[in-house]
């Protein structure tokens, strides 16, 4: 039960995914991206209902959760696990099925009458509860009416998941691995999410105040890093945060004497994501605060981290 794309390459309702090479084969993978990065089109070629050019093998039986769900007209909700059950020559159990979801009360209701929360949730049941299903392709997974329903049995699921999300924050509490999609390119798959790791095409920023931005700017290898050296700062930006902040710190762990590091913020574009700039924000002033408290057991020059300065 394996997906493999190899150099993959489509537009989707406008957006672009580009050159995209992934496997996975077991676990829960987040494609971390705005819709306009890419990650909802990737996630609709993953599950085999958007075409696109390049290489892909995916298992037989492949379900598909969008953001917006369509399904077929005039049936309850027992008879869509049915219905798929049947397709998929398996055991329906729509009954017990619903109930392990929590979502018994759907069994009756006509799919015309459901929520778009509801028409999810029930979908998303019949995936991940399917014996038959090789892959489970799920968007926006805490957008569920039955949302913790949905994450115990993403983690307990006897196939590869894969979802995608327009919040670092959710990613976390829900997958084993992570693909960050920028502008329709991955930048990264790693089995860890940085607390830079924020969304939009622009990138991130990080501005160090340090006496010493020529010595500090030689150790910042990242040819992808755009440098402005001042008298008192280097300003250091980039597409890929993840790579910003693996490149920061290990230039501040050469030595060089770092009065301040501010963290601006990402400026998101196309979706209003206010708390997840906050909290975002929030967690890479911990990762730097940690990195003092190592600076400061190995004897290094203390890098005071004063609060993240709110964006004009």
């Amino acid at each position: 039960m394996t997906l493999s794309l190899e150099n993959v390459t489509a537009r989707i309702d406008g957006a672009d995914v580009i050159g995209v090479s992934l496997r996975h084969e077991r676990g829960v993978l987040a494609v971390v991206g705005s819709p306009a990065d890419g990650a909802s089109a990737l996630l609709a070629i993953a599950a085999g209902s958007a075409r696109a050019r390049g290489t892909i093998a995916r298992p037989e039986h492949v379900a598909h959760v969008p953001l917006q769900p369509l399904l077929p007209e005039g049936l309850r909700g027992r008879e869509v696990i049915e219905l798929a059950a049947d397709v998929r020559r398996e055991a329906a159990r729509a009954d017990e099925r619903l109930a392990a979801f929590g979502i018994e009360s759907l069994a009756e209701r006509d799919t015309r009458a459901l929520s778009p929360p509801e028409a999810r949730a029930l979908l998303a049941c019949e995936a991940l509860t399917s014996e038959k299903v090789g892959l489970a392709c799920i968007a926006e997974p805490l957008a569920f009416m039955a949302s913790a329903a949905v994450l115990r049995m993403m983690r307990a699921a006897k196939m590869p998941v894969i979802a995608s999300t327009a919040s670092p924050d959710d990613a976390r509490s829900f997958a084993d691995r992570f693909a960050i999609l920028r502008r329709g390119r991955l930048v990264s798959v790693a089995t860890t999410l940085d607390p830079f790791t924020m969304l939009g095409p622009n990138g991130a920023r990080l501005v160090v105040i340090t006496s010493g931005a020529r010595a500090l700017a030689a150790h910042i290898e990242d040819r992808e890093i755009r440098m402005t050296i001042e008298a008192d700062r280097l300003v250091l930006e980039g597409p890929d945060p993840h790579a910003l902040a693996k490149a920061a710190q290990h230039a501040i762990a050469t030595g060089t004497t770092v009065e301040k590091v501010r963290v601006e913020q990402v400026r998101i574009e196309a979706l209003a994501l206010e708390p997840l700039q906050a909290a975002a924000t929030a967690q890479a002033t911990a990762t730097y605060e940690a990195a003092l408290a190592r600076a400061r057991a190995a004897a290094q020059p203390p890098i005071p981290m004063p609060a993240p300065e709110p964006k004009p």
